[in-house]
């Protein structure tokens, strides 16, 4: 099954999991073990060392993680995703990664309430400089890099305001001064954009929102190439946060990414239902030099 020939819904029920190599499980089997025992001491010796790949713990990796880690990274068109325990997770051990002290990071305007206080008062406590950009503006970015960006981040649509940024545009001029553009999807979600296609470098995402859908999860996932991701999973995840997803919400988020389509199609409509009444109405205005909607 490859991206080019299966339709998004087919991929987002199907990708990576064959019934017939589990007995027939229509439904993926949850594998709730912590360890993973080994044919023998020596098989157990190339696996810790990497000689072999097998799953040996579940903080490092888990059958059921897999499989979502590898669905999400499909439908993002990008080489690899990992599973964590929550949007923060992923973003918190995604940026532990990618920078250090006297490392900058230039943000968008408007991020989500917890990512900022997690760079103003968390990354810039331990000497990584946040500076923040309007980026609805790509071009505001050509004069706000400098040789200790290493990372340009926003979300687009931003929470929770909605503004829009232009990931082609923006990954150009960040990746001529050599920086990794990170993008929260979480709103748009890959059924609507897929800022990899368009330059990105990581997508991070709190799938306890519109991916799992059912508001019973708190969930994180992060796609990037398998590189950058293999980085992320073994300091980022392993050495830095603990960030692990539990094997019974990565089942969780695997059901709800099943009617990911249905759910976002029904939004969408739902909003344009909204956005023509609110035109139509004459008590709103919009305001042509902001684009903001007054009442």
């Amino acid at each position: 099954m490859t991206t080019s020939s299966k339709s998004f819904s087919t991929r987002a029920i199907h990708y990576g999991y064959r019934p017939a190599d589990n007995e027939g499980a229509l439904t993926p089997p949850l594998h709730l073990t912590s360890t993973f025992a080994f044919e023998t001491a020596e098989a157990g010796g190339e696996i810790f060392s990497g000689d072999r790949h097998r799953h040996v713990y579940s903080r490092i990796s888990n059958p059921t993680l897999d499989l979502l880690e590898r669905r999400i990274a499909d439908l993002e068109e990008a080489e690899a995703g990992l599973a964590l325990a929550s949007g923060m997770g992923a973003i918190s051990a995604t940026l532990w990664t990618l920078v250090g002290p006297g490392d900058e990071i230039i943000v968008d305007n408007t991020l989500y309430g917890c990512t900022f206080s997690y760079m103003r008062h968390g990354l810039a406590k331990f000497g990584v400089k946040i500076t923040h950009v309007d980026l609805t503006d790509p071009e505001n970015l050509v004069g706000a890099m400098s040789e200790q960006t290493r990372v340009v981040y926003f979300e687009t649509p931003a929470n929770p305001n909605m503004r829009l940024v232009d990931i082609e545009r923006v990954a150009e001029i960040a990746h001529a001064k050599g920086a990794v553009v990170v993008v929260d999807n979480t709103y748009a979600t890959p059924y609507l954009t897929r800022p990899v296609t368009l330059g990105a470098d990581i997508v991070v995402h709190s799938a306890t929102k519109y991916l799992s859908g059912h508001g019973d999860v708190v969930a994180g996932l992060v796609v990037g190439t398998a590189e950058m991701i293999a980085n992320i999973r073994m300091f980022g995840m392993k050495d830095m946060t603990g960030a692990v997803m539990a094997p019974f919400n990565a089942m969780l988020v695997l059901r709800g990414i099943k009617t990911l389509k249905l759910r976002m199609d029904r939004h969408c409509e739902s909003a344009m239902i909204v956005a023509r009444m609110l035109d139509a109405c004459p008590v709103v205005k919009k305001s042509l030099v902001s684009g903001t909607t007054r009442f």
